[in-house]
C-alpha cells in the first residue's frame, strides 16, 4: 500500500480502476460520483483525480474524456488485492472437476490446467512443463507425414510429450521408421535425459555402428530431432481470447500479441521466474518483454517441495485481477496435488 495516498485518494483510485477494468473506457468524475456508497461530489472527485494525474497514477487520453489508470495504478491496485481476494466457490468447483478428469501423467494434468485457466479467465493461459535430468525416456515414435517430413514423438515416464518435425535427407517408408523406433526404444528405455544424450554419442562412436546402416540411420534421425536436450513443452490456450479485448482491436496490436506467443524462450524466461518465489507473481507491464498492453499473473506448481514449472494467465493490463489472481493460485495448488498423487 502506498502510504502517501490518503484514504479518499485510495478509494477513488480503486473505484476508477475497477470501472476501467469493466468497461475499458475512460472514467469520469460523474460516473464515480453516481456509484452506490460514494458520498463525494463530482467536483471533489474531479479535484482528486487531477492530483492523481499529476502524480502519475492517471492519464487523460482526450481533453474532454475521463481518466484511465496508468501501469503504476494497476501495480498499486493489485498490491491491495493480494491479501484479500479469494477464489469464487463456483470457480473452485469447476477447476477441481476439470482436474479430476485428467488421465495419469504430467502432460495430461498440465494440458487440462491450461484449458481450465483459459476458460475461466477468458484470457490466454500458459503452463510450462518441467524438463530436467529426472525425466525418464519411455518411448519414441517416428511417423512419416510425407516424403521429406517425419514427426518424432518422444514420451517420458511422467507423461511428458515432445513433438518435433524433421526433414530427413531421404524418403523413408513407415516400415523403416518403425524399425528405427524399435531399435531406439530398446537402446534408450529407462534412461534419463542426460543419459540418453551420452548413450547416443557413445553408440555413434562405435565402429560396428558405422557399418550397420539401420542402427546408424536411427541414431542420426534422433540427433536430427534432438541435437541437444529435448525442448520443454509449453501449453498455451486461449490466444484468441485476447483479441476480444478492445485494446487489441487494430491489426497492428493483433499481430504484436500473436507474435508474442511465438517467442517461446521469452515465455519460458517469464514463467521460470515464479520458481524463485512463493505465491502469485504479477507483472503489470510486459511492454518490453512480450507486447504493449499485456500483463501476466503467474505461480509455480511443485511436486513435493520441489518447484517444477510455472503456470498463469496473460491478458490486458486492465484484466480483472480480483478474479485472475485467485484462479492462478488455486490452479497451481491443485496441479501440485495432482502431481504429488502421481508419485504416491
Amino acid at each position: 500500500m502506498d502510504d502517501t495516498l490518503t484514504d479518499r485518494e485510495r478509494r477513488i483510485l480503486a473505484l476508477l480502476v475497477q470501472d476501467y477494468i469493466r468497461t475499458a473506457e475512460p472514467v469520469s468524475s460523474k460516473t464515480l460520483a453516481a456509484k452506490e456508497g460514494v458520498s463525494w461530489s463530482a467536483s471533489t472527485i474531479r479535484s482528486v483525480m487531477s492530483r492523481l494525474e499529476d502524480r502519475g497514477y492517471l492519464e487523460q487520453p482526450h481533453v474532454s474524456a475521463g481518466r484511465v489508470p496508468t501501469n503504476r495504478s494497476f501495480e498499486l491496485y493489485v498490491g491491495w488485492l493480494l491479501d484479500s481476494v479469494e477464489t469464487i466457490p463456483a470457480d473452485r468447483l469447476r477447476i477441481a472437476a476439470a482436474m479430476s478428469r485428467c488421465s495419469p501423467g504430467t502432460g495430461s494434468v498440465l494440458h487440462q490446467a491450461s484449458q481450465v485457466l483459459s476458460s475461466l479467465s477468458r484470457q490466454a493461459a500458459v503452463v510450462v512443463a518441467p524438463w530436467g535430468e529426472e525425466e525418464i525416456y519411455r518411448q519414441l515414435d517416428l511417423v512419416r507425414l510425407s516424403r521429406d517430413l517425419v514427426l518424432v514423438v518422444l514420451v517420458t515416464r511422467r507423461g511428458q510429450v515432445v513433438n518435433k518435425f524433421i526433414h530427413p535427407d531421404e524418403d523413408l517408408p513407415q516400415e523403416e521408421l518403425d524399425k528405427f523406433s524399435r531399435y531406439l526404444n530398446d537402446l534408450l528405455g529407462d534412461l534419463n535425459v542426460s543419459q540418453v544424450q551420452a548413450r547416443i554419442k557413445e553408440e555413434l562412436a562405435k565402429e560396428q555402428i558405422r557399418f550397420n546402416r539401420l542402427f546408424s540411420r536411427a541414431l542420426r534421425l534422433y540427433t536430427l530431432a534432438f541435437p541437444g536436450q529435448p525442448e520443454r513443452t509449453v501449453f498455451i490456450e486461449g490466444r484468441t481470447n485476447l483479441l476480444e479485448n478492445p485494446e487489441f482491436a487494430d491489426l497492428g496490436a493483433v499481430k504484436a500479441v500473436l507474435r508474442a506467443f511465438e517467442e517461446k524462450q521469452t515465455i519460458l524466461k517469464l514463467f521460470d521466474q515464479c520458481l524463485e518465489a512463493e505465491g502469485v507473481r504479477i507483472y503489470v507491464e510486459l511492454d518490453e518483454l512480450l507486447a504493449k498492453g499485456l500483463a501476466a499473473v503467474t505461480a509455480a506448481y511443485s511436486q513435493g517441495q520441489v518447484p517444477l514449472g510455472g503456470l498463469g494467465v496473460i491478458g490486458p493490463t486492465r484484466m480483472d485481477y480480483s478474479q485472475v489472481v485467485p484462479l492462478v493460485d488455486f490452479t497451481a495448488r491443485l496441479v501440485s496435488r495432482s502431481l504429488e498423487a502421481d508419485i504416491q
